[in-house]
């Protein structure tokens, strides 16, 4: 539901969510079912912090959100990284960096960052195909929140609203499941509400992406996103009891909240 995309590197950065729940479909009520838009003006879409650590010469090391540090080479080649992903890095001067994110040998991102003079500020914009065939153009500015040296230290900011239209659709599938239908990313989940693991597919997905779905209350669902055994996000749906809005709870490490993203009902 929301696209993974701040800072666009590796897989970089899409945030998508399905849901499941417990017991029979046919049985119970499910009022996510509809097509929902998400409101910008009402959506809170969090903050993300990246972290360089010192690297042998010709290397950089970074790490997203608290997650694990990783390693690449500074000569422009591209690297396989995982489920069809590669990474290529250069430094282009002293204050710059570029980092090539594709899928499958397609380009998913093409990110830039730029160090202010006193290096207090870090500027990273991102360039990349939509998949209606235009082209997104995003900018974010961090702040160094620990000490380091050039690009090595904490940075934090804030996350960016989507530029595209968000829509999300919840389609009964047959007696005792659903389909989830991501229009801006054409992600499609047929799944149950069993909590198990359905496949997510879709021109930007890679293989091995999986949503398992799992109930948590009468209006609420809880989604888990994995690239193969991985966990990449975790969310909680849950609609208004009037069944006009649906807002997803993005949680992060200790199941603490990071993001929250409202949607209206279309229909």
């Amino acid at each position: 539901m929301t696209r993974i995309h701040s800072p666009r590197l590796t897989t970089t950065w899409w945030v998508i969510a399905c849901f499941a729940g417990v017991g029979l479909i046919a049985a119970v009520d499910v009022p996510h079912v509809g097509r929902w838009k998400l409101n910008l003006a009402r959506s809170d879409f969090g903050e993300v912090t990246l972290a360089f650590a010192q690297a042998p010469p010709g290397s950089i090391r970074i790490s997203v959100n608290g997650g694990p540090f990783s390693t690449s080479l500074l000569d422009g080649l591209e690297k396989p990284v995982h489920s069809g992903y590669t990474s290529s890095w250069r430094q282009l001067d002293g204050e710059t960096w570029s980092a090539v994110t594709k899928l499958n040998g397609q380009l998913v991102s093409i990110n830039q960052f730029r160090l202010s003079s006193d290096h207090h500020t870090l500027t990273m914009t991102s360039t990349g195909p939509r998949t209606d065939g235009t082209t997104f153009h995003d900018a974010l500015t961090y702040l160094r929140t620990a000490s380091g040296s050039d690009l090595t230290g904490l940075w934090k900011g804030k996350n960016a609203p989507p530029s595209q239209e968000q829509i999300i659709e919840f389609v009964r599938h047959d007696d005792d499941g659903l389909t989830l239908l991501l229009a801006a990313i054409e992600g499609k989940c047929e799944a149950k509400l069993d909590g198990r693991d359905y496949p997510l597919t879709g021109p930007t997905m890679p293989s091995g992406a999986t949503m398992s779905l799992t109930r948590t209350g009468p209006r609420s669902i809880r989604m888990v996103q994995k690239q193969g055994p991985a966990t990449i996000s975790t969310s909680t749906l849950t609609v208004s009891s009037d069944g006009q809005s649906l807002t997803e709870s993005v949680l992060g490490r200790a199941n603490s909240l990071t993001m929250k993203k409202i949607y209206d009902r279309q229909q």
